[in-house]
């Protein structure tokens, strides 16, 4: 009752997983890209008639909800993780290789850090860059900028600028001395 294949139909791939009904029911309330994934979801085969419909309903009306809410000690976290990311990158400047990998990786932490702070469910990894661009323009502008930026020096910068943008309102995490 568990496992997944990729098929291909045409010239699209089709991701199919196989999930028994009670895990799933646990999954929607805990796993953030569930209920936008199902949102859209089929049920091609049910050995109980019914049951994958209702568990569509259940992440559709999760969908709706929205995501949790983000308490202040998160918002630290994810701060905190940012800005990790940015600060190994500007430690490792003289590694540019190294510097722009770091740099990837501050932008995946960045992107989940929007939609989490801004209260929104993830999209597809492709549809992100868009999404960001049309709620935030400034916010779209500034990520084009970083990701078209020949110099590694003005990636850092303007990494150092999405951040701060993103994370004004949030407080700094406390000193531990």
């Amino acid at each position: 009752d568990e496992g997944q294949e990729i098929i291909r139909i045409a010239d699209r791939f089709v991701e199919i997983r196989y999930r028994a009904q009670k895990a799933v029911e646990e999954e929607l309330s805990l796993a953030p890209r569930l209920p936008p994934l199902l949102r859209k979801g089929r049920v091609l085969f049910a050995l109980e008639r019914g049951v994958g419909a209702r568990l569509l309903e259940k992440a559709q009306q999760r969908f709706r909800q929205g995501p949790p809410p983000v308490g202040l000690n998160e918002k630290i976290r994810l701060k905190t993780a940012c800005l990790h990311w940015l600060g190994k990158a500007e430690d490792l400047m003289d590694q540019p290789a190294i510097a722009q990998y770091l740099l990837g990786i501050f932008l995946e932490e960045f992107l989940a850090i929007f939609f989490r702070l801004r209260g929104f469910w993830l999209t597809s990894p492709s549809d992100m860059l868009r999404f960001v661009s049309s709620r935030d323009p400034a916010m779209g502008d500034l990520l084009d900028r970083f990701l078209t930026s020949p110099s590694l020096t003005e990636r850092l910068e303007l990494g150092r600028q999405l951040a701060d943008l993103l994370l004004q309102d949030v407080p700094n995490p406390p000193r531990v001395d």
